[in-house]
């Protein structure tokens, strides 16, 4: 029931190829909401020529483009030995979200679709707690938008302990919050550097993501500060129509997809607020919390620049339950980064018992 819009249109290639012919400059990505390309070049003479194109309207840096990544592992807490029912230590996180209920309705998200942006799924192939995804198709597709490839496997682990947060099953250990619905894996962050062209990299996600039919993009990512310190946003920039990936994440959200984003881990920093897309116009942020259900003390806090409250929901972001990436166990970990997902798995659980409903 979405209508179809201008934004649906690709951008122009008789324009695209244009810009090209111009000289040495390599086409890394497009956008059609925007009807923008984002290029690279060594030349920056050429910028100059391209900013003269008729058809151009604005010229943006995103400053330097660096392919040269780093591993980097996520730090986890200590594997532990549970020997429980299904879920194990797991359950509570589901059960203080009424997930229980869900479940035991046989609502495990299956049907809908996950899109998962995130900074590389490093040996999620390889853990055990994922084998029934990749059994049953239900790892649909990868893409990574970093290197321009569909090998995601690489990058960070901080992508493959997000899913298990939804996806993951070791029997007696954890139990995902949408077991058993479709994924969509998306390499959007370089965990090695920070730099504004990873919006880009997220707003062509979020464009596939549509093109796809997905219900549901989650999204571990926040952005406020850069290696380029002319890049950085303000915290007044967060009112949802400044900061490039919260103008798509609102788009994603008008396009009919539920946009789930971690509020970020910048409490206890001088920053304290939300990250960006979090402060995104019909989206929803995910606030952190702790056992008890009391505030997680790193999870970032609202309002948004404009006076809207943020977080919109909370789940368990300190010691949540997940499976480890690098064995066949269980890890506990910190951050919003699991709160969103969790979210996001519990969504797609009750977007299927309720099938007819919409995400606003």
């Amino acid at each position: 029931g979405i209508e179809i819009s201008e934004q649906d249109i690709p951008v122009n290639e008789d324009y695209i190829n244009q810009v090209l012919e111009l000289g040495d400059i390599e086409l890394l990505l497009k956008s059609k909401w925007f009807n923008a390309i984002t290029i690279e070049t060594e030349d920056l003479g050429l910028i100059a020529a391209v900013e003269q194109l008729s058809f151009v309207n604005q010229v943006k840096s995103m400053s330097k483009y660096k392919k040269d990544k780093k591993e980097e592992e996520v730090p986890l807490g200590d594997q532990k030995d549970f020997n429980s029912d299904e879920y194990g230590p797991s359950y509570d996180q589901l059960e203080e979200l009424n997930g229980e209920a869900l479940h035991q309705y046989n609502y495990l998200g299956n049907g809908k679709l996950i899109y998962v942006c995130d900074g590389g799924f490093t040996n999620m192939n390889n853990v055990d707690a994922f084998d029934h995804l990749y059994a049953s198709n239900k790892i649909v597709g990868t893409h990574d938008f970093v290197d321009g490839d569909d090998d995601v496997y690489h990058g960070s682990t901080h992508g493959t302990i997000v899913m298990g947060t939804m996806g993951g099953v070791i029997p007696g250990l954890l139990k995902g919050t949408a077991p058993e619905a479709s994924y969509f894996l998306a390499r959007t962050e370089d965990v090695g550097s920070e730099f504004l062209i990873e919006e880009d990299n997220w707003v062509s996600a979020a464009e596939m993501a549509d093109s796809l039919g997905a219900d549901i993009i989650t999204t571990s990512l926040s952005y406020t500060l850069f290696d380029s310190t002319n890049q950085n946003h303000s915290y007044e920039d967060l009112d949802g129509q400044t900061t490039r990936i919260a103008i798509g994440a609102g788009i994603a959200a008008q396009k009919g997809m539920l946009i789930v984003v971690s509020a970020g881990n910048y409490y206890n920093q001088p920053w304290h607020y939300i990250g960006s897309p979090a402060d995104a116009f019909g989206i929803l942020a995910v606030g952190g919390i702790t056992s008890d259900s009391s505030h997680s003390s790193f999870s970032s806090a609202g309002p948004s620049a404009d006076g809207r409250v943020k977080p919109d929901v909370s789940a368990r972001g300190t010691a949540a339950v997940t499976a480890n990436s690098g064995n066949n166990g269980i890890s506990l970990v910190n951050g919003t980064s699991f709160s969103a997902p969790i979210i996001s798995g519990i969504s797609s659980c009750l977007w299927q018992a309720f099938p007819t409903a919409t995400s606003v």
